[in-house]
């Protein structure tokens, strides 16, 4: 995890936090539901970890009938 995405994920732990009435003991549960909600953004994180330009495999012959 980048360290940008890390605090995306944490700031928008607290917002649930403030949304849900500044419960106490949830932070896990917070983290957790920001984690998934920003999962999406992994892929636009700029880090090391980049695709390549590589094309996919592709798929064998299609069996005929």
């Amino acid at each position: 995890m980048t360290p940008v995405l890390e605090e995306r994920i944490r700031l928008r732990a607290l917002e649930i936090w403030r949304e849900e009435g500044y419960p106490e003991g949830r932070a896990r549960e917070h983290w957790e539901q920001a984690e998934r909600e920003l999962g999406g953004e992994r892929g636009r994180e700029p880090s090391g970890d980049q695709p390549t330009d590589q094309a996919a495999p592709e798929e064998g012959p299609l069996e005929s009938r």
